[in-house]
């Protein structure tokens, strides 16, 4: 069994998730999400360090606008890519 070795509860989402450098180009889902940063199962990976702008929809179609940096983040398989922002 895997153990979770980062700081805060971490709870399981499925939130629409639309990013990007200067525009919200791209479009991911949110899959958990804690007090200290989120998991974005994403289509396109950005550099360590990025400055991204972020809006994610909420289940009653509120949007939250956030700006947070990336990092880390890896390619998973060739057709799935992972951002994370922590």
């Amino acid at each position: 069994m895997e153990t979770d070795s980062r700081w805060g509860k971490r709870f399981r989402t499925s939130l629409t998730v639309r990013y990007g450098l200067d525009n919200l180009s791209d479009a991911g889902v949110v899959h958990d999400i804690s007090v200290f940063g989120f998991f974005i199962m994403a289509s396109k990976l950005y550099p360590d360090g990025s400055v991204m702008k972020i809006q994610i929809l909420t289940p009653e179609r509120d949007h939250i606008n956030l700006e947070g940096s990336v990092q880390w983040s890896v390619k998973k398989r060739d057709d799935v890519k992972w951002l994370i922002k922590d």
